[in-house]
């Protein structure tokens, strides 16, 4: 676990795939190797382990991948957990949200934020597909070099893969409404997408890459009515998914053939793709 994900992730990622052998014994020779507890991961595990709402109503909804991390900490056992709690790296606020507190100070241009990154061993634990995560395309356009101790988080994790695909969404979405020519900033922008999501990915679990996008970009348009999006836009849109956003394990095209025979889907978005499709 250490030497495939470092002292950051190890524990994180052994939580998501084997949580039942997470015991105090297991725990210890992760710690003697190195591994880390970040504050950001106690904060969740002190907020949902145990906790009714999370054992019992999302056990309902175990199909759907954004759950993941929450249903693995319920089997964590329980000296494992006190384990986890004793070996944080600092006292952390259990009411508080580490996760908003490192955006708020990225966006604000305060140095907690590369604090937390560096001391903290932070990364954005997601527990649902609605968190925003442009901050992190712009943390990946403006510091690479930072982003990139966070980068593996979004090739394991169906949740953090989720979240991204939704911000790139958001991104080209918006990308797609503009009249003017690409900015430099802009254009730079579009490249860092394409490097994030061209990464090669190994998720949790047994939801595809392929899946997750096929769901967030169905979920992505009910947020908007019909006609928000004209066809010019939508053309666009998609335009730019395919330059800018392909990833290793599918082709955007081959998703959105799946989209057009989709019966889930609105029919202004399947007859907008399926025009898309039949460009020469």
């Amino acid at each position: 676990m250490i030497t495939r994900f470092g002292p950051r992730f190890a524990i994180y990622y052994t939580i998501l795939t084997i949580p039942e052998q997470c015991d105090h014994r297991f725990l210890q020779y992760l710690f003697n190797a190195g591994a880390k507890v970040p504050p950001c991961l106690i904060q969740r595990l002190i907020q949902t382990y145990g906790k009714q709402e999370y054992t019992q109503k999302r056990e309902r909804r175990s199909s759907i991948p954004y759950d993941r991390s929450t249903l693995s900490i319920q089997h964590i056992p329980f000296d494992g957990y006190a384990a986890l709690i004793t070996h944080s790296l600092k006292p952390v606020d259990v009411q508080g949200n580490i996760l908003k507190d490192f955006f708020t100070s990225f966006s604000q241009g305060t140095s907690q934020w590369k604090k937390e990154l560096e001391e903290g061993y932070f990364f954005p634990i997601i527990t649902n597909i609605a968190d925003n995560l442009r901050p992190i395309i712009k943390l990946a356009q403006v510091y690479p070099k930072e982003y990139q101790k966070i980068a593996p988080l979004f090739q394991f994790d169906p949740i953090a893969r989720a979240s991204l695909w939704q911000a790139v969404l958001s991104v080209l979405f918006d990308e797609a409404f503009r009249t003017s020519e690409l900015t430099g900033d802009r254009k730079y922008q579009l490249k860092t997408i394409q490097n994030m999501i061209g990464q090669p990915v190994q998720l949790v679990g047994t939801w595809s890459e392929q899946a997750i996008f096929l769901r967030v970009f169905g979920d992505f348009f009910t947020k908007y009515p019909r006609g928000y999006c004209d066809e010019h836009a939508m053309m666009r849109l998609l335009e730019l998914l395919t330059v800018y956003a392909q990833p290793r394990s599918f082709t955007i095209k081959q998703a959105l053939r799946v989209i057009k025979n989709d019966d889930d889907m609105r029919t202004d978005i399947k007859d907008t793709v399926d025009k898309f499709l039949c460009r020469p």
